[in-house]
């Protein structure tokens, strides 16, 4: 989707369109009826593609905050990968 908006409003309404922006709508901005510049959001990278796929399939769950470890964490056997780098350091 394309929302067209004069430069003047741009101005006044900056945040109100960038978080259109963020949503993934592109803007337009006109001067004097002409077309000037098109924001737009960044394009994703693979991966991110690949992530927000796995949240569309239920394979995993984001709710927009700062990502959390898990509840149950995997238990590793040896040493912390902390100390080994450390190890290797020396």
């Amino acid at each position: 989707m394309t929302t067209k908006v004069g430069l003047r409003e741009l101005r006044g309404k900056l945040g109100h369109y960038m978080r259109r922006v963020r949503k993934g709508e592109r803007v337009t901005v006109t001067e004097h009826g002409k077309d000037v510049a098109v924001i737009v959001p960044p394009e994703q990278t693979d991966e991110e593609k690949a992530l927000w796929n796995m949240v569309k399939e239920g394979k995993a769950q984001w709710s927009g905050g700062k990502p959390q470890g898990m509840k149950k964490p995997v238990k590793v056997r040896g040493k912390p990968t902390s100390q080994i780098v450390l190890e290797e350091r020396r």
